[in-house]
């Protein structure tokens, strides 16, 4: 008896310590109030269309007529036209090639309104020709410079460096590796 007693006592100043009042006088740790900025997708954009050549090597078909369009848009960075998804067009006799590339440029203001754009390039080919049709990945490097015309209207040249895939066309391999050098006019909305 004596034991459940003793027991009873020991348990009950333990449930009551710790009934007082746990709420300090001061505050021992202040934690500051950070502002949380919501991510906002800077939607500025623009449009081109794009006209030059195109050189596929390791092939007798020479410089060639490109022609397509460009979507530059600021996705990654606060800086204007960051990013790129071109398509175009190639046709040389019996080739045709339908290209959409995508490429990624850190963007550089040489003189206020002078852009250079360095960066990597990745994209799908779908080649046509005589022998049959061939879908491509291509890689390359990429080399840009925008002027700005008006606030809004910019022109630019760009030349671009793509390695592809192996293509079997017509019973035989072959790649469809390239140079390009294009010019472009387009408007910043």
């Amino acid at each position: 008896m004596k034991k459940t007693v003793l027991l009873s006592v020991i348990i009950a100043s333990f449930l009551f310590a710790g009934s007082g009042d746990t709420t300090p006088d001061e505050s021992v740790v202040e934690i500051p109030k950070q502002k949380i900025e919501p991510i906002v997708w800077n939607n500025a954009f623009s449009l081109a269309l794009i006209g030059g050549l195109m050189d596929i090597h390791n092939s007798s078909l020479g410089w060639r007529g490109l022609y397509g369009v460009e979507l530059s848009f600021a996705l990654l960075s606060d800086r204007p036209n960051r990013e790129q998804l071109q398509l175009t067009h190639y046709e040389s006799g019996a080739v045709r090639m339908l290209q959409a590339n995508l490429t990624l440029y850190p963007l550089f203001d040489l003189t206020g309104g002078t852009w250079l754009g360095l960066g990597p390039t990745v994209g799908i080919a779908a080649v046509k020709s005589g022998g049959g049709d061939e879908t491509l990945f291509t890689y390359g490097l990429s080399m840009d410079l925008r002027k700005d015309m008006t606030e809004k209207f910019f022109t630019g040249i760009e030349t671009r460096y793509e390695w592809s895939s192996v293509a079997t066309i017509g019973g035989s391999e072959t790649d469809f590796d390239n140079t390009k050098v294009f010019a472009k006019v387009g408007y910043r909305f």
